[in-house]
């Protein structure tokens, strides 16, 4: 099996967590637990594919979810 690279949003909140669960839908975002060694975190994380993350960053910057929400 080989391992596959991906990227995460980690969220201190879980209601801006489930908000871009909806705004990222269509990036293909899946909800997943936050990693242990990312200790700044609500526990609830998005990942997302190098193909989708620079369309998920930009809809994330024009959201109106609180940068300082997310990492």
């Amino acid at each position: 099996m080989t391992e596959r690279a991906y990227w995460l949003f980690a969220f201190d909140s879980p209601h801006a967590a489930i908000a871009a669960q909806k705004l990222l839908a269509g990036c293909g975002a899946v909800v997943m637990p936050t990693l242990r060694c990312i200790t700044a975190s609500c526990g609830m994380s998005l990942r997302l594919t190098d193909e989708a993350i620079d369309k998920a960053k930009g809809i994330m910057t024009e959201s109106a979810i609180d940068p300082k929400l997310y990492r």
